[in-house]
């Protein structure tokens, strides 16, 4: 949750006091029409802080160079903020409060760091591309949408929503990190993620109070520690996963009816561990190469179909009670090496 300061103005008032060589503008404007814009090229200390207060409001900050700041604050009606940051110290901030929003934030080198925070209809993009790379992204109610990217180094997303939950993020080298969560009224709830390259951490969460409420994860993890934790609730929800090379560990729990599962791991440790809860639940899960390990757990009127080739393969199923009428199903096989499989119903 961000604190409703953004954080970049305490950080934007301690550089104003120190600046050597001092760019800086700072813009405010009350009502109607509102426009901004700002731009600052090749050079040293630069500081933009814009704020607006009612109306069609529109925003456009542009730095290059050295230690980058930006904020902009916008709060009725319209809403529309573009940052564009280039390099060194880059900062940014957008926070946007009631009805149409929209914001965009490009950082290309350095430090980078972006965050957006909007209420109501939402929708925001973020693009990073070197070393420090952090985004947060926090938007409240209604029709969500987030496009993340980060390219090379440490770096870090995270993304709350809370309304119709809609995201794609691809992080591409080093240190990846994903945090996720969306809270859904009704339907819906999709994220699309996608890391490649060293050591990949997604932690997503879906969650809904009704019973039909189709939220979809798409995973897609490429090379070395891939990690993933990912839960469902609420019904009719999917999970879709592939795991590529090295350390490879998803962890799933669905709580819901009618949910599924369904997943590759190819190469190296693989391990998957799923637990559902409630009726009508299925996993379909593939492991080709090296230490493969499927754990699930399911209750009543659920099936499981697995199959592992090559390496450790063991495979653990334990299905049925919690209101049981059974109509069980598990499929299981196993090629080549130290086979083991174990599938309890009751």
């Amino acid at each position: 949750m961000f604190t409703r300061k953004p954080l970049i103005a305490s950080i934007l008032l301690a550089l104003s006091f120190n600046a050597a060589a001092e760019n800086s503008v700072d813009q405010r404007q009350t009502g109607n029409n509102n426009q901004v814009f700002a731009e600052q090229a090749d050079g040293d200390n630069n500081q933009i802080v814009q704020s607006q207060e009612g109306d069609l409001l529109t925003s456009t900050v542009i730095q290059s160079g050295d230690a980058n700041l930006a904020e902009t604050v916008q709060l009725g009606q319209d809403h529309n903020a573009l940052i564009d940051q280039d390099g060194v110290g880059n900062r940014s901030s957008v926070y946007q409060e009631g009805s149409a929003h929209n914001a965009t934030i490009t950082q290309v080198g350095n430090d980078n760091q972006s965050d957006v925070w909007q209420e109501g209809l939402s929708g925001a993009i973020s693009y990073q591309e070197g070393v420090g790379n952090s985004h947060m992204i926090e938007q409240t109610s209604w029709g969500n949408t987030a496009n993340v990217s980060s390219v090379g180094a440490e770096n870090s997303t995270m993304v709350t929503q809370m309304g119709a939950g809609d995201m794609t993020s691809e992080q591409t080298g080093n240190g990846n990190v994903l945090s996720v969560l969306q809270d859904t009224l009704y339907y819906g709830g999709i994220a699309d993620v996608v890391q490649a390259g060293n050591s990949n951490n997604a932690d997503i969460h879906q969650h809904s109070a009704t019973r039909y409420n189709t939220g979809l994860v798409q995973l897609k993890q490429q090379g070395n520690s891939n990690t993933a934790q990912l839960s469902q609730s609420g019904g009719d929800n999917l999970i879709d996963f592939l795991q590529n090379g090295n350390g490879n560990d998803v962890v799933v729990n669905q709580r819901g009816r009618g949910v599924s599962v369904t997943g590759v791991s190819i190469g190296d440790s693989n391990s998957v561990d799923v637990t559902q809860g409630s009726e009508l639940n299925t996993v379909d899960v593939n492991q080709n190469g090296s230490e493969n390990q499927i754990t699930v757990m399911q209750e009543a009127y659920s099936s499981l179909s697995a199959s592992q080739i090559g390496d450790g393969n063991q495979i653990a199923v334990t299905q049925g009670e919690a209101m049981s009428f059974s109509e069980l199903s598990a499929t299981v096989m196993q090629v080549g090496t130290n086979n083991i499989a174990t599938v309890i119903q009751q």
